[in-house]
């Protein structure tokens, strides 16, 4: 009998990954900047590397017992865990919505409600575990932060905006704690292990997701909170050039 293949949970970057170059390339259609096929083209792709990651994931898991519930309480790998439901939120979001509203708004509540609750049992397994300081790395970012800035852009993509509200809120207040302690973990702690070096480029995102959700909410103008993100944004983007000698010393992994 043909044993499933381990997925690691981080391997859903990949079609994250995706659906966020795919948003890219929506916007500048929006803005008449580039054809909308690419953007159609990109977001299929995206949605099959989700679907096969998923159903080898789910192989995987099924082949042996424990092996979920061991996965969300690893102190490295449980928070990407998130972007198994993150993902097709946003691709429901830029790709179904636009064609079928009802259907794109239910799969995006969905999935909303998902990542809500995943990200609630994970910040309550954090404080059962209890967790390690040391074992904080920007990945921790992904179930709350992203999570709830992400559901909040998404929300407000398929007009439901008190929703976004909300959910803009949530992914606030997370980022002000949790990036507090992660800061503080990666200035006063030692450096963290080589394969997870490449999540400090997440240090970027928050920002900016931050200011999409905002964007999407309150429509495209720069007023003086939109601002303020732009500024740790910059900081942070400054910071990753400082970084750059050590991200040229890692070789290439599917996690890289």
């Amino acid at each position: 009998m043909m044993v499933a293949p381990r997925i690691p949970l981080n391997f859903f970057g990949m079609p994250f990954g995706l659906a966020g170059l795919a948003e890219l390339w929506v916007t500048a259609g929006r803005q008449g900047h580039a054809p909308d096929t690419v953007a159609d083209v990109l977001l299929a792709v995206a949605a099959l590397v989700w679907l096969s990651t998923l159903v080898g994931y789910l192989r995987y898991v099924a082949g042996g017992r424990g092996r979920l519930m061991a996965d969300l309480t690893d102190t490295v790998a449980g928070p990407f865990a998130s972007l198994a439901l993150i993902t097709p939120m946003l691709l429901a979001a830029q790709g179904l919505a636009p064609h079928a509203e009802s259907a794109g708004r239910i799969v995006v509540d969905v999935f909303i409600v998902l990542t809500v609750l995943l990200g609630g049992w994970l910040t309550g397994q954090w404080i059962y575990g209890p967790l390690v300081l040391d074992h904080l790395h920007p990945g921790y970012f992904l179930p709350t932060v992203a999570g709830g800035l992400l559901a909040a852009a998404s929300a407000a993509e398929v007009g439901q905006q008190r929703l976004a509200q909300v959910m803009l809120g949530l992914g606030l207040v997370c980022w002000l704690i949790l990036g507090s302690m992660i800061l503080a973990r990666l200035l006063f702690r030692p450096g963290l292990a080589t394969p997870l070096v490449p999540t400090l480029a997440i240090e970027v995102a928050p920002a900016a997701v931050a200011s999409l959700a905002y964007f999407a909410i309150d429509g495209d103008r720069v007023d003086a909170f939109a601002a303020g993100l732009a500024g740790y944004g910059l900081l942070m983007v400054l910071a990753q050039l400082r970084l750059l000698p050590l991200f040229r010393s890692l070789k290439f992994t599917p996690s890289t």
